[in-house]
């Protein structure tokens, strides 16, 4: 996670943190990528559930994309398309 630049901080609670960590570093160990549906397949290959496909916002020019982890903490990715 270590190309996740402009993030300074992120606080997940978790039972079995241990568990979650390795989770994340598995599925989330990106290269910098500058878009959410390129990194929403590459999740998506690394057996990543997503709620829904990548979709634009309503009101502004981003794009989301919505997964959840292994102890169910709902995450987006924001961005460009």
């Amino acid at each position: 996670m270590k190309d996740f630049k402009r993030i300074s901080a992120t606080l997940i609670w978790s039972g079995d943190f241990e568990r979650l960590v390795s989770w994340y570093k598995e599925k989330l160990g990106l290269e910098e990528v500058d878009s959410v549906s390129k990194t929403y397949q590459i999740l998506r290959d690394r057996g990543v559930k997503f709620l829904a496909e990548p979709f634009r916002a309503p009101t502004f020019d981003k794009h989301f994309a919505t997964f959840c982890d292994l102890d169910g903490n709902t995450l987006q990715l924001i961005g460009g398309k």
